[in-house]
């Protein structure tokens, strides 16, 4: 993890008992750079790195990047490669990408429209773009890394979840129920529904922490106008202030919020190409399972408990409690079909 802020830089192993180190590598204390080659100040950069502890990292596959100065890098990439999520948290770059913002500010400057562009993104960051870029490449080449993934928290939602003893690992689980202001009884409702859920949980190929999220936001259009509820479940998870998710989590989990509401959403096609086909797949299988749980339950976590899904290589089962087997309805054999049928599987409703 590294943290850039104004004059210095904190570098830091993640998963390590090993201490972090800070660097005067900050666009302030390098301010007497900016007049020289950007070869010139990479190798300025690398020397202050290189003279650190004596760190000898394993190549890492990942560099998480905090500070306004990275989130503007990000911003400036997804301008330029017209990216439709301009959401900076869980964006990541490789080092080509990285490479292309540091064109674009150094075309900057002598280029006015190039300059508007980049300005139109954060006029306030404009002046320490280059540094930001260059200084984030620079790194990534010290850690051998391929890739980094920006950060929208930093040093204060650090210090606010240490002090409230809030559990790192379960900062999604924890964010998702206060974003949506969710009830108790809706809590509820989604911890059921990741029980009813859980047996087909290979068919979704996620960590259990993004299925329970997904499984508590489920709920989530249940007061929106049900013309549009699909498309509006979509939008607000995907721009969600949730902590531990990438681009592609998000999107997966938009995905299949909305098909809890609709059998047949199709997203906008400015998203279309972000999500590879086997993952909205997996998504709508998800969704519609969620679906069928809620036209069965009304949206109920008592009432859904009285029932479980099961499956084999061939078939699809939905036991139901007899004493609850009037509330199989149409609509429940329905949706319990449609989940079959997208799982390659025949249906059969169970009642015990």
């Amino acid at each position: 993890m590294a943290d850039l802020g104004g004059t210095s830089m904190e570098l830091r192993p993640l998963g390590k008992q090993a201490t972090g180190e800070t660097f005067l590598l900050g666009p302030l204390a390098r301010a007497k750079d900016a007049d020289l080659s950007v070869e010139k100040r990479a190798k300025a950069m690398r020397k202050v790195l290189e003279a650190g502890k004596a760190w000898d990292p394993e190549k890492s596959h990942k560099l998480y990047a905090v500070g306004g100065a990275w989130r503007n890098v990000a911003a400036v990439h997804m301008m330029l490669t017209n990216y439709p999520l301009r959401v900076p948290h869980g964006y990541s770059m490789n080092r080509v990408d990285v490479e292309n913002v540091i064109e674009a500010a150094e075309i900057a400057k002598s280029d006015k429209l190039t300059r508007d562009q980049l300005q139109g993104v954060s006029k306030r960051r404009f002046d320490t773009l280059s540094h930001a870029a260059l200084l984030l490449r620079t790194l990534m080449q010290h850690l051998d890394t391929e890739k980094v993934i920006i950060s929208s928290f930093g040093l204060r939602d650090g210090v606010a979840a240490e002090g409230l003893g809030a559990n790192g690992a379960q900062g999604l689980l924890d964010a998702v129920p206060l974003f949506l202001r969710s009830s108790e009884e809706s809590e509820l409702y989604g911890q059921e529904l990741y029980s009813f859920i859980h047996p087909i949980a290979d068919q979704f190929k996620q960590s259990e922490h993004l299925l329970r999220a997904i499984c508590m936001m489920a709920d989530a259009g249940a007061r929106m106008h049900p013309d549009h509820r699909a498309q509006l479940v979509y939008e607000q998870v995907l721009r969600a202030p949730i902590p531990s998710v990438t681009h592609t989590h998000r999107l997966f989990a938009a995905y299949a919020a909305a098909s809890r509401y609709t059998f047949k959403f199709i997203e906008e096609p400015r998203y279309a190409s972000i999500l590879r086909l086997s993952h909205k797949r997996r998504a709508k299988i998800l969704g519609t399972a969620m679906r069928l749980g809620a036209v069965y339950s009304g949206r109920s976590g008592p009432i859904l408990a009285t029932a479980r899904l099961k499956a084999d290589d061939e078939t699809l089962f939905l036991y139901v409690d007899r004493d609850y087997a009037d509330l199989i309805s149409e609509t429940v054999e329905r949706r319990l079909g449609q989940l079959a049928g997208l799982m390659k599987r025949h249906p059969r409703l169970v009642v015990r």
